[in-house]
């Protein structure tokens, strides 16, 4: 689904096409996510990133004496 791909949302793809969500999520889970690297790299960006931002830096984490 090219909306996917792009990075629509599922809620953004049911306002453009007039779907369910319910309808997405099947077509989706059916047809598109479960050989789509590009998801799972974008999923593991987004990991990465929400880890990065809550791991404190060494300078956040040394105390002063």
């Amino acid at each position: 689904m090219m909306l996917r791909h792009a990075g629509c949302t599922v809620e953004e793809i049911c306002a453009i096409t007039g779907h369910q969500r319910a309808d997405v999520n099947g077509i989706l889970d059916r047809h598109y996510l479960k050989n789509d690297g590009t998801l799972a790299r974008a999923a593991r960006e987004e990991l990465r990133n929400a880890l990065r931002k809550d791991i404190p830096t060494l300078a956040e984490r040394t105390i002063s004496l």
